[in-house]
């Protein structure tokens, strides 16, 4: 969690795809996005990373399961 934290914090789209599958699925509620495939959710998350991104993750639990808060 610690190592996909870190990815995110600093722009690095192979290390935020490094531990998901093939089939990992992308939703970002309200939005109407829903995106299939680990290639097409980096090309989403690419889009965000622009020059001057900052993003801070804190690591915390949901229903039992690691989660996030930004």
């Amino acid at each position: 969690m610690e190592r996909l934290t870190t990815a995110f914090e600093t722009a690095d789209i192979a290390g935020l795809l490094a531990p998901l599958t093939q089939d990992v699925w992308l939703t970002m509620p309200p939005l109407p996005l829903k995106t299939h495939r680990r290639q097409l959710a980096g090309e989403f998350v690419a889009t965000a990373f622009r020059p001057g991104w900052t993003g801070r993750l804190l690591l915390t639990r949901a229903n039992g399961q690691p989660a996030f808060g930004f």
